[in-house]
């Protein structure tokens, strides 16, 4: 759940859109090397227990990007303590669980 030291936002997919495996292969389809990589789940509900917020921004190459953001927009930067909160609720897939939520 890291940001750029300048990014004020954190990407994500809707997983009804954008299914992991999809995701995994645009990113390799830029150029990005996977190593180091994880996929992760995560609520919406979870997202604002953190004291974020969540808002659809589809892009050409994802329609179902998402922005995490925090809500109050008093940081510079991505709110690492928020982050922490989030990354505390969240569940990082295994290749088992990504092939079969692809599959949906």
């Amino acid at each position: 759940m890291l940001t750029r030291r300048d990014e004020t936002e954190l990407s994500c997919s809707l997983l009804r859109i954008t299914p992991p495996r999809k995701l995994l292969s645009e990113l390799t389809h830029q150029g990005i090397d996977l190593t180091g990589w994880h996929v992760c789940r995560f609520l919406a509900f979870d997202v604002r227990a953190a004291g974020l917020e969540v808002e659809q921004t589809p892009t050409d190459r994802d329609p179902g990007h998402c922005s995490i953001f925090d809500i109050n927009g008093e940081s510079a930067g991505y709110p690492k303590k928020k982050a922490r909160k989030l990354a505390r609720r969240t569940h990082i897939l295994t290749d088992e669980e990504i092939d079969i939520l692809s599959q949906q």
